[in-house]
């Protein structure tokens, strides 16, 4: 079997990478669909994952969002990431 090799970038500082995802869950635009809700809760997960301090007024406008979305009738197919990610607000920041 051939060796194969692939180069990934490295990632940018863990402070501008922070300042990267903060930037894009905080945009004044909501997601429109489930595909852009989607989107968010990864970029929200890979916040959670590099983030290193609590910020409570941010988790808990992001509680509220996630509450929202859970009530909405569309969010059927994305309550389980939700969860996921309300799951992993309460294990890392309580």
């Amino acid at each position: 079997m051939r060796k194969l090799n692939i180069l990934v970038p490295p990632l940018p500082q863990n402070d501008l990478l922070l300042q990267t995802f903060h930037n894009y869950l905080t945009k004044t635009t909501e997601p429109a669909d489930n595909y852009g809700r989607l989107d968010w809760l990864r970029v929200m997960a890979l916040y959670l994952y590099f983030n290193q301090e609590r910020d409570q007024v941010f988790l808990s406008e992001t509680g509220k969002i996630l509450e929202d979305w859970k009530q909405m009738p569309t969010a059927g197919p994305l309550r389980t990431e939700i969860g996921y990610i309300e799951q992993w607000l309460m294990l890392k920041y309580e």
